[in-house]
C-alpha cells in the first residue's frame, strides 16, 4: 500500500512540474511577443510618456506589493490572517487597474495611435 501511495504522489508531482514548465513557457512566449511588437512598431523620435517616479512607479509598487500579499496568503491558507491578505491583494490589484486606466487616459493617446504608446 505504501509503494502504491508513493507512486501516486510521484505521478502527481511529475504532473505539477510539467504544468509549471508549460506555464513558464507560455509566459516567456507572451512577453517576448509583447516586447517584440512594441520595439518593432516603435516610431522614431517618441519620448517617454511620464517620469519614472510618477504613475509608473506607483503602478509597480502596487503590483509588487500585491504579489507579496498573495504569497503571504498562500503561506497562511486556511487561517483568518490569510483571508485578510487575500482581500488586501484584491484591493491592491483593483487599485493597480485604476492607476493603469488613469495613466492610459492621461497620456493623450489611444490604442490605435502607436503600439509603443498603447503598451507603455
Amino acid at each position: 500500500i505504501v509503494v502504491a501511495a508513493r507512486e501516486v504522489v510521484l505521478q502527481r508531482l511529475q504532473r505539477h512540474i510539467s504544468a509549471f514548465w508549460l506555464f513558464l513557457g507560455g509566459e516567456v512566449i507572451l512577453f517576448v511577443t509583447l516586447f517584440s511588437v512594441v520595439t518593432w512598431g516603435e516610431e522614431s523620435g517618441t519620448g517617454a510618456l511620464a517620469d519614472g517616479f510618477e504613475l509608473p512607479f506607483l503602478s509597480c509598487f502596487l503590483l509588487l506589493t500585491s504579489s507579496v500579499t498573495i504569497t503571504i496568503y498562500h503561506h497562511n491558507y486556511g487561517l483568518y490572517s490569510g483571508r485578510f491578505f487575500l482581500c488586501l491583494s484584491m484591493v491592491l490589484g483593483f487599485l493597480f487597474i485604476v492607476v493603469q486606466v488613469c495613466e492610459f487616459y492621461g497620456s493623450g493617446t489611444d490604442s490605435l495611435y502607436c503600439s509603443y504608446f498603447s503598451a507603455s
